[in-house]
C-alpha cells in the first residue's frame, strides 16, 4: 500500500512527517511526500522520499494575498514550479492520499491524483479554526477578505470534505462541531497534531543562566528581516532575561540593528544547534537556534513571536506570547488578529510597536492565562497517534499500537 503526503507550507510539512512517523514501523507501507509550498525537508529526515520541485515561493505561500505577490511568484517560476508539482502527485499512483493542508493542497490532490486512479484521502485540516470567527466584526471580516481560506471553509472545500475526503481531522474540537453543522459528517478532533511536533532536540541544561529564558521566534518565512531586528532592540532593554532566537534559516538581506554585531557561536552556543550570535555592544548574547525550536519553548518563560505555527505551539505549552505585526509576507496586522482571537488570553498583540510597550508587555506577562488559554485552543499532544489510528482502522490495517 502507498501513502502520499500532500502538504503546503512549512507548518504542514512538519505536521505531515509526525503523522508519517506513526507508520514508519508497519511493513507492506510505502510512503511519499509532495510539499506544495517548501522544501519538505522534515520528511526527508525520517528517509521518506520526496517528489515534485520542492519550491519554495518568494510570498511564502500567501501568493493570492496580494497582486504584488502574485506577481513576484509568477517570475519566480510558479506556472512551472505548479505544473511539476502536480505531475508529482499524478506520478505517485498513491493508494491512499493524506493531505495536510487546506483547500488548494484538496484541488491538487483532486485534479491530479484522479486522473488515472480514485486514493482512499484523508485531510488533517491544521489551518481553519472555529475560534477566528469568534468576536470577528464587520471590520474584520472586510479586512481579511483575502485570507478567506485560513478563517472559514470556503464553498468548494466543503463541497472536497463532502465528496472526496473519507474523513477530515480538525484542529480543536470546536472546529469539529462546526463543520458537523456544515454539514461534514466524516469529520473528528483527535488532537491537535502541532502539539506532537515539540520533542525537545537540545539539552539546554549547560546553557542556561539563572535567568527566565526570553524566546524569539521571528517566523520562517522574510517577515523576520522587520522582526528581528525589533527583537533584538527589546532584547538591550531586558538583561534580566536570556535571549534565544530560533530561526532555521538567516535571510541573506538581514541587517542587524546599530550596536548589534555578528559573532561565530562558542563551543557551549554550538552546543544548542547555534552558529552564529548576535551580541550587543554591552556584551549580551542572543545565540540564533538552528535546530533546538522545541526545547527552545519548553525552557522558555516567555515568547516575543512573530510566527504563526510557532506562536501557536507556544501558547499550546502554556507559555504567553506576545506578538507584534510586521509588513508581511505572513505575520501582517490582519494576520496577528486573527491570531489573536484563535489565541485569547494566551497572546498579547501590540498594534503599535514601540520597544518600551513591548518591554513592558513581557515584564507583564501572564503565564496562568496562558495555561488556561493553550489547554482550551490547542490542546495536548497524542493527536498524531490517535489519526494513524483511525486512518488504517478505515483501510483495514492493523496498527499494532495501544
Amino acid at each position: 500500500m502507498k501513502i502520499l503526503f500532500v502538504s503546503n507550507g512549512h507548518g504542514e510539512d512538519t505536521i505531515g512527517a509526525r503523522l508519517a512517523r506513526e507508520f514508519l514501523h508497519l511493513p507492506n507501507l510505502e510512503l511519499e511526500a509532495v510539499p506544495i509550498v517548501g522544501a519538505g525537508n522534515p520528511y526527508e529526515r525520517l528517509g521518506i522520499r520526496v517528489s515534485g520541485p520542492r519550491w519554495s515561493p518568494p510570498s511564502g505561500g500567501f501568493t493570492f494575498t496580494s497582486l504584488a505577490r502574485f506577481l513576484e511568484d509568477w517570475r519566480d517560476g510558479m506556472r512551472q514550479k505548479t505544473h511539476l508539482q502536480h505531475w508529482a502527485v499524478r506520478r505517485a499512483k498513491a493508494d491512499v492520499v493524506i493531505v495536510v493542508g487546506d483547500i488548494y493542497a484538496l484541488g491538487v490532490t483532486k485534479l491530479f491524483a484522479f486522473k488515472e486512479a480514485k486514493p482512499k484521502v484523508f485531510q488533517v485540516q491544521p489551518l481553519v479554526s472555529r475560534y477566528y470567527q469568534d468576536g470577528m466584526n464587520a471590520q474584520d471580516k472586510l479586512e481579511r477578505l483575502n485570507r478567506v481560506t485560513v478563517d472559514s471553509f470556503t464553498t468548494p472545500e466543503l463541497w472536497l470534505m463532502k465528496n472526496m475526503v473519507q474523513h477530515v481531522y480538525a484542529r480543536d474540537a470546536h472546529t469539529a462541531d462546526w463543520l458537523h453543522k456544515l454539514g461534514v459528517s466524516a469529520a473528528s478532533y483527535l488532537g491537535n497534531l502541532m502539539m506532537d511536533c515539540l520533542e525537545p532536540e537540545q539539552n539546554f541544561t549547560a546553557i542556561l543562566e539563572q535567568k527566565p529564558v526570553l524566546a524569539l521566534l521571528p517566523g520562517t518565512r522574510d517577515d523576520q528581516l522587520e522582526s528581528l531586528p525589533k527583537m533584538l532592540e527589546v532584547c538591550a532593554e531586558l538583561p534580566d532575561f536570556q535571549a534565544f532566537a530560533a530561526l532555521p534559516h538567516l535571510h541573506s538581506g538581514l541587517q542587524l540593528p546599530s550596536s548589534w554585531f555578528w559573532e561565530t557561536a562558542n563551543a557551549l552556543e554550538q552546543s544548542v544547534s547555534a552558529k552564529k550570535v548576535a551580541v550587543h555592544t554591552s556584551g549580551l548574547r542572543v545565540p540564533i537556534l538552528e535546530q533546538a525550536f522545541a526545547s527552545l519553548l519548553h525552557n522558555a518563560a516567555v515568547v516575543l513571536g512573530t510566527s504563526g505555527t510557532g506562536n501557536e505551539q507556544a501558547v499550546g505549552l502554556g507559555k504567553p506570547v506576545i506578538s507584534f505585526p510586521t509588513s508581511g509576507p505572513q505575520y501582517t496586522l490582519n494576520f496577528a488578529k486573527a491570531q489573536a482571537r484563535l489565541l485569547g488570553a494566551g497572546l498579547t498583540l501590540l498594534e503599535v510597536k514601540s520597544t518600551s510597550a513591548l518591554v513592558t508587555a513581557i515584564r507583564n506577562a501572564n503565564a496562568q492565562a496562558a495555561r488556561v488559554a493553550g489547554l482550551e485552543r490547542m490542546g495536548q499532544a497524542g493527536g498524531a497517534a490517535a489519526v494513524a489510528r483511525h486512518i488504517l482502522r478505515q483501510l483495514g490495517v492493523y496498527y499494532g499500537k495501544n
